[in-house]
């Protein structure tokens, strides 16, 4: 029995909620009400580019039956209030359990390993929202692995072996023609479905008649004649819809891990500002592009594990997958999944671009940020899930930009410049494992965004250590504010 069968046979008994996942914060909206055609109806919710799921209620019990995000549908939802949601059977699993932080994944595995009714033959789904570090995943998961189904940014996982083996295997950077012959064809791997990209493609009837179908692997490859219009017209209509779960038109699809290969595209020069996403885990970028790329571009690409360039474009190259400008001065990605728990940036690196290190999940240190000189943009470090610490030791930096480090729950310490002024909005909210912040002589002023105090979620234990003989120049300071700072006493003030 599918999911709206058991909406239009149970009209007594039940009700929906709505949780919108915003930063990281989950919130529940009530939804009740009748439903017909697949189509929930609502009113006095803030629509935006939020992940959400439906828990249904039946008889008390509840289902999580799907989670979306509604990037595609903002226009109809704020014209219509109404959100349509695809197909799901409830009948395949004993339990559902929607996961966004590793403290709703503890309570998941412990109520799945206490329940009888869940078995090898009648398994649990788990949904994962939010970003699990490898460490926790691993120790958390091994005793339950024969019950538990995990999907996560679309691919399900093989709970039987470590997280880290079950992330596809970085593909070679280097498997790239430096002038590919624009009337050749790419080799496709095995494993992957190739699609060709031009100007003429009907991305409308891909979806629709048997070109792309749900799980499988595609090497999507743009020949000579794509241009500008058409490849954000592909991000829009294929990428996006796809790896958000989400449905565009009659066609709604959900990728396995895929590629794009762009290395053939001479025609396009901008990539503008449409977004890739999370399915892709490799990027190979078109040889002609400009320097007006954006930052944001990579921000939802959560299993990326290398994006290539050609070595003959003028304004960017790549190093074992990671992009620079040319001159190898600017980070603009370093890969959501690349493999390898440390990194050193290069000695030629002194500005980071926006979201350079956004959602990693397999890093545990990065050296050499005492050289970073300036951050040009948001959430360079954010949900970073193993970071442990960071150090900017020598760094002139003078402000910190929103969202810095926001949800990187593995932080235990920062030093930060002695010259910091600033730290932007939501900089350090989330940090859950966070207990050092070394500060600089002068106290940095602090910004609250969207009703959050700085360091709001941060370890209980957290301490400020300032230099000898400036913890009064703290107290009285901004930075020690009670409407700005979550943790104002002054007894967390620790002179060294």
């Amino acid at each position: 029995m599918n999911v709206y069968d058991i909406i239009m046979e149970n009209t007594d008994g039940f009700y929906y909620e709505v949780y919108f996942c915003v930063s990281g914060t989950t919130k529940a909206v009530d939804v009740k009400g009748a439903i017909a055609g697949g189509t929930i109806s609502f009113s006095n919710v803030a629509f935006g580019t939020y992940d959400f799921a439906l828990n249904i209620y039946i008889d008390s019990e509840k289902h999580t039956l799907l989670y979306e995000n509604i990037q595609e549908n903002i226009a109809v939802a704020e014209e219509t209030n109404t959100v349509t949601f695809p197909d799901r059977n409830l009948s395949d699993f004993s339990r559902w359990f929607l996961v966004n932080s590793e403290s709703e994944l503890r309570s998941a595995i412990a109520s799945i390993a206490s329940r009888t009714d869940i078995t090898e033959e009648k398994k649990a789904k788990i949904c994962l929202l939010g970003d699990i570090s490898c460490q926790t995943y691993d120790a958390l998961v091994s005793d339950v692995s024969e019950k538990i189904e995990i999907e996560y940014n679309g691919h399900i996982l093989d709970t039987t072996i470590p997280l880290q083996e079950s992330i596809p295997d970085d593909p070679d950077p280097e498997s790239i023609p430096t002038d590919p012959d624009p009337s050749s064809e790419p080799e496709i791997p095995d494993g992957y479905t190739g699609v060709r990209l031009t100007s003429e493609s009907d991305f409308d009837a891909m979806r629709t008649d048997g070109t792309l179908v749900s799980d499988k692997s595609y090497y999507f490859w743009g020949d000579a004649t794509l241009t500008d219009d058409k490849l954000t017209e592909f991000q829009k209509k294929i990428l996006r819809v796809a790896n958000i779960n989400t449905t565009y038109g009659n066609g709604n699809i959900t990728f396995g891990p895929s590629i794009v290969d762009f290395s053939y595209a001479t025609g396009v020069t901008t990539l503008g500002d449409e977004w890739f996403y999370n399915s892709l885990i490799k990027i190979i970028l078109p040889p002609n592009i400009d320097s007006s790329i954006a930052g944001q571009i990579f921000e939802r690409t959560k299993s990326l594990v290398a994006i290539v360039i050609s070595d003959e474009n003028e304004n960017f190259c790549t190093v074992d997958g990671v992009l620079y400008s040319k001159d190898m001065t600017k980070l603009y990605k370093y890969p959501a999944a690349k493999s390898g728990d440390s990194f050193t940036l290069p000695d030629t690196v002194t500005s980071l671009a926006y979201g350079a290190f956004e959602h990693n999940k397999n890093l545990v240190s990065i050296s050499g940020l005492g050289q970073i000189a300036s951050i040009d943009g948001m959430c360079a470090f954010s949900s970073c899930t193993s970071l442990k610490s960071a150090d900017f030791t020598g760094s002139s930096l003078t402000s910190l930009p929103a969202y810095t480090f926001e949800n990187s729950t593995a932080l235990e310490k920062v030093i930060l410049p002695s010259g910091l002024t600033s730290i932007g909005g939501n900089s350090f909210v989330g940090c859950s494992s966070l207990k050092e912040v070394h500060l600089g002589p002068t106290p940095p002023s602090l910004i609250v965004y969207n009703g959050y105090k700085e360091f709001y979620g941060c370890s209980s234990a957290i301490q400020f250590y300032v230099p000898t003989s400036r913890n009064s120049a703290y107290v009285d300071s901004d930075f020690m504010a009670t409407d700005k700072n979550a943790y104002p006493s002054s007894d967390r003030l620790v002179e060294e």
